[in-house]
């Protein structure tokens, strides 16, 4: 789990048991398996920005080494050196997802792989099978197989009858239990109830594109581009059209992208932490809010990361590789991409080698 410093900064502490958001914001209490909150880094990791076996470039000497100018924004043309197109990593990685200190992918034929700190089994247990997507949570991850039903594990995978759920496009999880999935007729369904002080709420009816989860809320994308939030510190959404929905693990900050493929962010949590690094202009086709990061992805697939919570002032934003990516995933303080030749690049903090892809 993330140290004090990095915990209070963007996640906070686990709720008391009731729920109150002044609890969450002072830390009352700590999650079980907490380390050593006294080290400097997140899960007590060093502030190891990633290497060239990452894919990521050295923070050291740039502009992002500084707190107080690095937005990480990639369109001012500052890219790694010898990042050419006979540099761009290849292998046979289809989808990543970036955790806590946790980074799990899917290969080509279906198998799932996962590295990185793994206190909570989720890389000793990985299910066989076939999958087309993931995600990972802090101390579990599920997947979807390509027929459309959904498998967890880890040390606290939802319990739910997860064979009760109806076959899935789309799966969502949250950090403290929630699981929703995005039917193929576009109906949500809650396939696991997070614990109750958490008040995580119920998905709504509709038709849905879309959706993502944080630890107490989640968000969703309908068919006419409007976004929908329920749950705890669900803050209500403009008004849209948007492209795509994303939101942090564990704070309310929510992102989207408007009609004309700009980022659109709001949330309590951003307004107090996140009014310091603006997101870059895009237009952009995609995008993914971390803890630390957040990253986008415009048409050409060039990734443009910023700082998503300015309390990480501390931690230096270091900026993607040069690549084409074709997906990228922010994590709590590390970010992982998928590139065009199906390589996979990680750039950020490395914690117990969850910036270095097998």
């Amino acid at each position: 789990m993330l140290s004090l410093v990095l915990w209070l900064a963007c996640r906070g502490e686990q709720p008391a048991g009731d729920g109150s958001k002044d609890a969450k914001e002072t830390g009352d209490s700590s999650p079980a398996g907490d380390t050593d909150d006294s080290a400097p880094g997140p899960d007590s990791a060093p502030p190891d920005t990633g290497g060239p076996d990452s894919g990521a470039r050295d923070s050291g000497g740039d502009d992002s080494a500084n707190p107080d100018t690095a937005r990480g924004d990639t369109s001012s043309g500052d890219t790694a050196e010898g990042d050419t197109a006979e540099d761009i990593p290849s292998g046979d990685w289809i989808w990543v997802d970036a955790g806590d200190a946790m980074t799990c992918g899917i290969h080509a034929d279906g198998s799932i792989e996962c590295f990185g700190r793994d206190e909570d089994a989720i890389a000793a247990t990985v299910p066989a099978g076939n999958f087309s997507q993931l995600q990972v949570a802090d101390d579990f991850a599920c997947a979807l197989d390509t027929a459309g039903r959904v498998q967890c594990w880890g040390d606290h995978a939802p319990d739910g009858d997860l064979d009760a759920l109806p076959d899935a496009a789309t799966i969502t999880v949250g950090s403290y239990g929630s699981l929703y999935a995005l039917g193929l007729d576009g109906s949500l369904t809650q396939g696991a109830d997070c614990p109750e002080a958490y008040g995580c709420g119920t998905a709504p009816s509709g038709t849905y594109v879309a959706l993502d989860a944080s630890s107490e809320f989640a968000c969703a994308l309908d068919s006419a581009g409007e976004v929908a939030c329920w749950g705890n510190y669900a803050e209500d959404p403009p008004a849209g059209p948007f492209s795509d929905v994303d939101v942090c693990d564990y704070w309310d900050i929510e992102c989207a992208l408007d009609s004309s493929g700009e980022v659109v962010c709001w949330g309590e949590h951003l307004n107090e932490h996140g009014g310091s690094y603006a997101p870059p202009a895009g237009p952009f086709a995609s995008i993914d809010v971390g803890v630390m990061y957040a990253c986008a992805l415009d048409d050409t697939g060039a990734a443009s990361c910023w700082r998503a919570d300015d309390s990480y002032w501390d931690y230096p934003v270091v900026d993607p590789p040069d690549y084409p990516f074709v997906q990228v995933s922010s994590g709590d303080v590390h970010v992982c991409g998928i590139t065009t030749l199906g390589g996979m690049a990680c750039w950020g903090l490395d914690i117990d080698g969850s910036t270095v892809p097998p």
